[in-house]
């Protein structure tokens, strides 16, 4: 990303603060409006879709999925509480509120891969090994959450508990697996977004080349957030 040195010792704030920064002053503004642009040169259809509303989702995808690298690499629920705590005030702070909405949206579809078959359908527990697996998924975030709740409860801290539901929510999730059907789906819920189906009807299909591209944008964010969060020495308060 150029604006850390590898294994630097970072307090977490900082880094996050740099991360998003570097999101929206280079990516909002130049990246996603490239994309943009080759998008609709591949298909004059794209430009039908609003281009503010298509940096608005493919930043809050962005951010999310950078929430889901950060719990990941972790593996601390009470860490990636902090992190979405912290990326809710910055947020708040640059009068950006409609980005976090819309990771929440990004976050519930992520959160139904945790127990999603290869076809993209979510298990029903016909199987043993579904019902362990959904067994497992429910129990891990009830857990999880009921234990932040109880520890930490305070009727005044709406915020705290939407965020501690925002990171249950990412617990098992996964956009790799089985043939990266999550991607898969991740990507049709942002053509949702955007208003695919209002504008071209609900069985509109994007050319390859469009599919393609766009289906590389999730992996892109989630594998840059993955290396970055690696070859940083992350200091924890």
């Amino acid at each position: 990303m150029g604006i850390f040195v590898d294994k630097s010792k970072v307090a977490v704030d900082s880094f996050c603060k740099d991360f998003y920064n570097h999101v929206f002053q280079d990516l909002t503004y130049n990246s996603y409006n490239a994309f943009y642009q080759q998008l609709t040169d591949l298909d004059s259809s794209f430009l039908q879709f609003d281009r503010t509303l298509f940096s608005l989702e493919m930043t809050a995808m962005n951010l999310e999925l950078f929430a889901l690298a950060f719990l990941k690499r972790f593996r601390n629920f009470k860490k990636a509480v902090q992190n979405s705590i912290f990326t809710y005030g910055y947020l708040k702070d640059i009068n950006r509120s409609d980005i976090w909405e819309a990771m929440g949206e990004y976050g519930i579809v992520l959160a139904k891969t945790a127990t999603m078959n290869a076809d993209g359908q979510q298990m029903t527990g016909s199987t043993g090994a579904e019902q362990m697996a959904i067994r497992w998924v429910d129990k891990v975030r009830f857990d999880l959450f009921k234990k932040w709740y109880i520890d930490n409860h305070n009727p005044k801290e709406e915020v705290t508990m939407r965020c501690v539901a925002h990171v249950a929510n990412l617990i098992g999730a996964d956009i790799l697996a089985n043939n990266q059907v999550g991607n898969k789906v991740l990507v049709v819920s942002f053509f949702l977004r955007i208003g695919a189906d209002k504008i071209f009807g609900e069985n509109w299909i994007p050319g390859e080349s469009v599919l393609s591209s766009i289906a590389l944008q999730p992996i892109s964010m989630y594998d840059n957030a993955t290396h970055l969060l690696k070859t940083i020495d992350l200091q924890f308060p």
